[in-house]
């Protein structure tokens, strides 16, 4: 084994300069610009995948958010609803005792 005449990596009998400061990842048998390169693809995989799995949290949480929103819109209306059907009846209740009255005071 040899070394690189550049930066002093290993390289096979008869190469002088490595793959990596060569520049050229076919250049040689030394294979250091290739592993550096699936390293590289590797870490590159790790983060997309990372980012992903980020984003799909992101996504349900906003989901969840979006789904309590329209559970509170929701319990809104009902709550509206449940005050106008109150204040219905109430005002029915009124008119029938304000009609009991008259009735009563024409007897």
């Amino acid at each position: 084994m040899g070394q690189c005449s550049q930066c002093g990596s290993s390289v096979p009998d008869g190469q002088k300069i490595c793959s990596m400061c060569m520049g050229d990842i076919n250049h040689g048998s030394d294979g250091h610009y290739q592993r550096w390169a699936e390293e590289q693809q590797a870490k590159q995989e790790q983060e997309r995948e990372m980012e992903e799995g980020q984003a799909e949290a992101e996504r349900e949480d906003y989901e969840k958010h979006l789904q309590q929103t329209e559970n509170e819109q929701e319990q809104e209306r009902e709550h509206q609803h449940q005050a106008e059907m109150e204040a219905q009846g109430q005002a029915e209740a009124d008119e029938a005792q304000h009609q009991a009255e008259q009735y009563g005071e024409e007897q």
